[in-house]
């Protein structure tokens, strides 16, 4: 088993000692033309608390502090090497001293509460297991109490399925080489009313967490970590009705990902709802339509929302990839009635805001139309390398109906004819 603890930080609450995990994260960078991975390390601490009190948070790094930086912001004090909180309600935050990305610490501060488990219970309490694969189908539970760190990965299928508790699933301890067959750290297909809420997933393999052909999705302050290419958050594939909410996500590719098919799993995308989460894209993209679907089916992406999200990065240096709002028309597939409203975004290192294009990447086939696309109040803190895109493939395959409303890059508006987008012949766009 490798290390689980990050030694670099202390953190006590109300005077108390937690545990901090360690967490790999991979920064990808460029020397003399060529591409290098490392692999550092961040640390994680988790715990909940009742707030009847508040909870005076102290955090000491084990070396030397400039400065310190906290997103999303929330008020501290930093003296004598120490940073100091007193929280009165759960909070989701990250610490960076002297502006390290890689080697920041989270803080999950959750406010104490029941899950709702229900069925038959599969439970691993506070400790270490080494679970491995982990079955579940109709009307079972997972509940990882609080403390537990499960090495393993979950496959599960079926109806009433719930996943639950503020303990950790970890995949570190399984094959992550890309060229060998790996698992994802939770799967789930085929059936209807499926809840994950609470858990932390540290360190997949591959996808982190996919749902395919199910009706009726509710994720829910789900916390993610992982570094592992195609490391992708969420994948939501052939699946309707999903709320994803109050999530807290940093991932080596994209954090979420609709797709209408995966392997033998196909069927529309339809009414999808992402708001009130914090995202972190150490490659690829934030929030991505596209592009696995059947071609032969011609699936239908519709009704697709995301609202009130704070983006802390993103950053990929293939322009194919680019886009912290991103939708990838492929394989026959219609894309229509999606929207980004009131998204904020701290930094792209390397990137573009939005590319809404057609594409033959991971398909065999280019889609049939992108319409009916709002981008309403988003603000880019700072300044982007590369510009928003929209394209449309020829004059059967257009991007129609596109909206860009006040959109803002460090703090000047989009307007059209602006530098800060740019549009082919095939789309048709109103700026705003």
């Amino acid at each position: 088993m490798k290390e689980i603890y990050d030694q670099r930080y202390s953190v006590s609450v109300n005077g108390a000692e937690k545990p901090v995990l360690a967490a790999p994260v991979k920064n990808a960078y460029f020397y003399e033309g060529q591409r290098y991975f490392d692999i550092e390390t961040m640390g994680v601490c988790l715990f909940s608390h009742d707030f009847a009190a508040p909870a005076e948070i102290v955090v000491r790094p084990r070396f030397a502090v400039k400065n310190v930086r906290v997103r999303p912001e929330i008020p501290f004090a930093f003296e004598n090497g120490e940073v100091r909180f007193t929280l009165h309600k759960g909070a989701k935050f990250s610490v960076e001293f002297d502006n390290d990305i890689y080697g920041n610490l989270f803080v999950f501060a959750e406010e104490k509460r029941d899950f709702a488990v229900r069925g038959e219970v599969v439970s691993f309490p506070a400790g270490v297991h080494d679970a491995g694969e982990i079955r579940l189908s109709s009307n079972q539970t997972l509940y990882l109490e609080e403390g537990a760190y499960v090495n393993g990965y979950v496959k599960a299928s079926g109806d009433h399925i719930r996943v639950c508790g503020y303990g950790v699933l970890c995949g570190t301890d399984f094959e992550h080489d890309d060229e060998k067959p790996r698992e994802m750290l939770f799967r789930a297909d085929c059936g209807k009313d499926l809840l994950i809420e609470g858990v932390f997933l540290l360190d997949s393999p591959s996808w982190t967490v996919c749902v395919a052909g199910y009706d009726g999705v509710k994720i829910d302050n789900v916390k993610q970590v992982g570094s592992a290419r195609n490391s992708d958050g969420l994948d939501i594939c052939a699946s309707s009705n999903v709320v994803i909410e109050n999530c807290f996500l940093r991932n080596y590719d994209d954090n979420i990902s609709v797709k209408a098919q995966v392997g033998d799993v196909y069927g529309d995308c339809k009414n999808i709802v992402m708001k009130n989460c914090v995202l972190w894209a150490d490659c690829a993209h934030n929030m991505l339509i596209g592009p696995e679907s059947n071609p032969a089916a011609g699936n239908v992406y519709e009704n697709i929302v995301f609202e009130n999200i704070r983006v802390l990065e993103h950053k990929e240096y293939h322009e194919l990839y680019q886009g912290v709002m991103a939708i990838f028309a492929a394989d026959n597939a219609v894309i229509r009635n999606a929207r980004w409203e009131n998204i904020e975004i701290d930094r792209i290192s390397c990137g573009r805001p939005f590319s809404f294009t057609f594409t033959e990447a991971y398909a065999s086939t280019v889609g049939k139309r992108i319409e009916n696309v709002l981008v309403k109040n988003v603000v880019c803190r700072e300044p982007t390398v590369g510009c928003g895109v929209v394209k449309g493939y020829d004059e059967a395959r257009k991007a129609v109906g596109i909206v860009i409303e006040n959109v803002k890059i460090a703090d000047k508006k989009i307007a059209g004819g602006s530098a800060f987008y740019f549009k082919n012949e095939f789309a048709e766009i109103t700026v705003r």
